[in-house]
């Protein structure tokens, strides 16, 4: 595992990280997997969570009371950049859920929680989130497409901070699956990170 590093102005974590191979072009799990983020990360020894998520979970942190803990949510986790840090920020009160639906990725993420013995901090849902399915799935078959409410019931129904990017689908994608979140957005009080540049609210 690598060795990263995410340097704030208030604080820094180390922490190991699984990286993929390096990126080939026109492999396509490579290019499913978004392996070129894994060279980005290897190159520049940071990690690939986005800013916003960060600055906002350390304001999170500033408001909640040191017993509370903290619930974090990363859906579209890639290698698990953003619970990996959190994990290394916060040593105790820290739950984040990476959910992730390429099984390298997941298999990756996996790894990192072993390098670091953060089994305690961090859980690994491989799911494909989307805006409308059955919870649990009709036929019994293993969980691979939920929704939000879904996936955050499953995991205990609650999340103080929810990070979502579900690749380069089109505009509106993460707006859409937002729909998907209902129950969950209206039994608590989350803070809704988006991660995805660009993204809009489709039209009606």
């Amino acid at each position: 595992g690598e060795l990263l590093r995410l340097e704030q102005v208030t604080s820094v974590a180390t922490f190991q990280m699984e990286l993929l191979p390096p990126h080939i072009v026109g492999l396509e799990v490579a290019e499913r997997g978004y392996w070129f983020l894994a060279d980005r990360i290897r190159f520049g020894r940071k990690p690939h969570c986005n800013p916003m998520f960060v600055a906002m979970a350390e304001a999170l942190a500033l408001r909640k009371h040191s017993k509370e803990g903290m619930r974090l949510v990363d859906v579209g986790a890639h290698l698990g950049d953003c619970c990996l840090w959190a994990a290394a920020r916060w040593s105790v009160g820290l739950r984040c859920l990476a959910v992730e639906a390429e099984a390298l990725n997941v298999e990756a993420i996996g790894r990192s929680i072993s390098y670091g013995d953060l089994h305690a901090a961090i859980d690994v849902q491989q799911v494909s989130v989307v805006a409308d399915a059955p919870c649990p799935p009709a036929d019994g078959s293993p969980l691979m497409r939920a929704t939000l409410d879904c996936v955050l019931g499953r995991w205990g129904g609650q999340a103080d901070l929810l990070s979502l990017y579900l690749g380069d689908l089109g505009a509106g994608d993460e707006w859409s699956t937002l729909h998907g979140t209902r129950r969950s957005v209206g039994c608590t009080e989350p803070i809704a990170a988006t991660s995805r540049a660009g993204a809009r609210e489709p039209e009606a």
